[in-house]
């Protein structure tokens, strides 16, 4: 789905998703595809594309509201499959701003120095909502992103956007 598809029921725009999200198509996972396999897969590949080996990875947060259980969380399931055991894990139980939630309890852990890299999720599946976009939806449904490839990686804790993002902690100069 392109951001042109998208745009009519939300009314937005294709350049205003651009600018926000960086977001410029979607798709839609196929029905054995959890929620958990897309989070692993694009954890997997921002630790990949931040240069940062899986085991210096020592938090992982997933903010989601599509875990299908209750135990174990997924953030657990994900830290799991990516190699960062033993990284401190959680869940945080939110839908649109949950990734802005992640990625601030990531930065204040690692200013605090609980924490060193981290890896923060958004991940939200859900068939029936993105079939029927809304003017209200608007906020949510063009900062979720479906598939695992379009994660992003970074280096160090950065401005809230969608997919997983790996941060560590800033250096500090004498």
């Amino acid at each position: 789905m392109t951001n042109d598809e998208l745009v009519g029921p939300i009314d937005s725009s294709d350049e205003w998703i651009r600018q926000r999200t960086g977001i410029v198509t979607r798709t839609r996972a196929v029905p054995t595809t959890s929620a958990t396999d897309l989070a692993s897969a694009a954890a997997a590949e921002a630790v990949e594309r931040s240069g940062i080996s899986p085991d210096q990875i020592d938090l992982v947060i997933v903010a989601t509201v599509s875990n299908v259980r209750q135990t174990p969380s997924m953030s657990a399931v994900v830290a799991d499959r990516i190699g960062a055991n033993p990284a401190a894990a959680f869940d945080t139980n939110a839908a649109c701003a949950g990734f802005a939630y992640g990625v601030a309890q990531a930065d204040a852990l690692i200013r605090a120095g609980a924490a060193t890299h981290a890896v923060v999720i958004g991940r939200r599946s859900s068939p029936t909502w993105s079939t029927r976009p809304t003017a209200a939806s608007r906020s949510c449904s063009v900062t979720v992103r479906v598939p695992s490839s379009s994660a992003r990686a970074t280096r160090r804790a950065s401005a809230p956007r969608s997919g997983a993002r790996t941060a560590r902690r800033p250096t500090r100069s004498a």
